[in-house]
């Protein structure tokens, strides 16, 4: 009965065997454990043309899948990172079979990575690509896409670093870092992009998701001619993304006959304005003269606490709103920027510089510039300016929510003071007007009981009061001027008088309480 048992187990053990191999890799020499397999990984039966020679090989007849922990590291499919060994074939094609076999979790491994041209990662979504190498690339045009041509991908991008090889003896014109094609709600940390006419290039031409609701991470985007640029073609667009970070600078390194039309990050698309695009705490810094920081187009764009730092441009290292531009924002006083630093020729941009703050109202008359409100019903301050003693500030201007305002300065009201009556029209509005000269021939229009101050200093009258009529008439002389009372007119206060006289007196007294209460001066 023993000797069955034993015969059985190593009957079994055989069969076991017979299903599992171990094989040496091809390029890493490491030995690997190799199942048999007669499927496919979609559940297909397996045949010669879809081995791979690296995840699915056949020996002997067999078919077999590599067993693997579910990280995938390119160096299977041949990749040496010794800086000079043209990679960009290996790396097409482990990213090919990546996407074939949708394998989630790719590595690229430590070490330099040359490549001379254009290096797709077209890989299935939600796939994580941990790139722990950095490349130097040679390409003549885009070195590097992340993304599909034909649909939106969400793929998580980690350490990606590029450098254009020998960029200091002058920027390619026409060479990429980075081309990110199309991507939604996608989480891609770049470490470097270095020595390109453009570091990295937000390219969207497919609608139903275009380039949105992305999380980008920056490090080191130093010496490209532009920095981060935005493009777009009908029917897409690139909006609501985060950007994070980013150290952007034109360093000595750069050639100098590159400068002009630089930017760390230009916006400006032609095509589908970008929108609701958010940048956090942006380094800017430079040693060029002609470099400008930022070039902000579409709508609703914001830029939290920019630093600028030009060692060539202290006080002028521009931020450009261009003229199809509007309700973009810059908030927060960051370092270095300054009134002089923004040049805006859109609509409605709102911008903190360390000199202060600029809103510009609405595309709407009814919509005003600043609105505040307390929402605390015991708390009706609601706009203060202080004095300025650092230690112990006054008001100097105070405005509550029940309409009060005390200042401890002059009043000074250049037209006049205006009690809006019953209507939005003039005509129905009370109030104080200042002018020189005949108010009745002098364009002064406003409601009945209004009063009027001449300012010119020899007219024959100093107030007058709205006693009838709209328009620019029925104003009524109350006041004359020293110069206007004659002698041979005016009545000696010893004179007596007749009762006609007296009369005459209280009429005019009368009319003028009337006059003053309809006016509002007294009651």
């Amino acid at each position: 009965m023993k000797r069955v048992y034993l015969f059985l187990v190593l009957l079994i053990t055989c069969a076991f065997n017979a299903q599992v191999v171990t094989l040496i890799d091809t390029y890493t020499k490491e030995l690997v454990n190799y199942e048999r397999v007669s499927n496919y990984y979609d559940g297909s039966l397996m045949n010669d043309s879809k081995t791979d020679h690296v995840i699915y090989r056949k020996k002997d007849g067999y078919y077999y899948k590599r067993q693997f922990d579910g990280n995938v590291s390119a160096s299977w499919f041949g990749l040496k990172n010794d800086g000079v060994s043209d990679m960009s074939d290996v790396l097409n094609n482990f990213f090919a079979v990546a996407k074939k076999l949708k394998l989630k979790n790719l590595i690229i491994p430590e070490g330099k990575t040359y490549i001379s041209k254009t290096v797709r990662v077209d890989v299935d979504n939600g796939t994580n690509v941990y790139f722990k190498n950095h490349f130097i690339s040679n390409s003549l045009n885009e070195s590097i896409i992340v993304g599909s041509d034909v649909e939106n991908k969400e793929i998580h991008i980690n350490g990606l670093s590029i450098i254009k090889k020998d960029y200091y003896g002058g920027i390619l014109s026409g060479s990429v870092g980075i081309t990110i094609k199309d991507l939604i709600n996608s989480t891609i940390n770049i470490k470097m992009t270095m020595g390109f006419d453009i570091g990295l290039l937000l390219n969207s031409t497919l609608g139903n998701g275009g380039i949105s609701y992305n999380q980008f991470n920056f490090m080191t985007i130093w010496d490209n001619r532009i920095g981060v640029k935005f493009a777009t073609t009908v029917p897409g667009y690139i909006n609501e993304n985060n950007f994070y970070g980013g150290s952007f600078n034109h360093s000595s390194a750069y050639p100098v006959n590159s400068a002009p039309n630089t930017y760390h990050v230009d916006m400006q698309t032609g095509t589908y304005l970008p929108n609701n695009n958010r940048f956090f705490s942006p380094s800017f810094e430079d040693n060029s003269l002609t470099a400008k920081a930022m070039r902000i187009d579409g709508n609703f764009n914001v830029v939290y606490t920019p630093r600028l730092e030009n060692v060539k441009k202290v006080l002028d290292y521009p931020i450009e709103f261009v003229s199809t531009s509007a309700y973009n924002n810059i908030i927060g006083r960051g370092y270095g920027l300054t009134h002089q630093c923004i040049t805006d020729l859109g609509n409605y941009n709102i911008y903190e510089t360390i000199d202060g703050l600029r809103v510009q109202t609405a595309n709407n008359h009814d919509v005003p510039v600043m609105t505040l409100q307390t929402v605390d019903g015991t708390n009706n301050n609601i706009f203060r300016v202080l004095s300025k003693d650092k230690v112990n500030p006054t008001d100097v201007l105070n405005i509550d929510a029940l309409g009060s305002i005390r200042s401890k300065g002059e009043f000074i009201v250049n037209e006049g003071i205006y009690f809006k009556a019953y209507s939005d029209n003039r005509d129905g509005w009370r109030g104080i007007y200042m002018g020189n000269g005949n108010p009745n021939t002098n364009n002064v229009k406003g409601g009945t009981g209004s009063i009027y101050l001449d300012l010119v200093s020899n007219s024959k009258s100093t107030l007058w009061i709205k006693k009838e009529g709209g328009g620019f008439s029925g104003f009524w002389s109350m006041i004359p001027t020293q110069a206007e009372i004659v002698p041979d007119t005016a009545v000696s206060a010893t004179s007596s008088y007749n009762a006609d006289q007296v009369n005459s007196i209280i009429t005019e007294l009368r009319q003028l309480k009337t006059s003053l209460q309809n006016s509002g001066v007294i009651k």
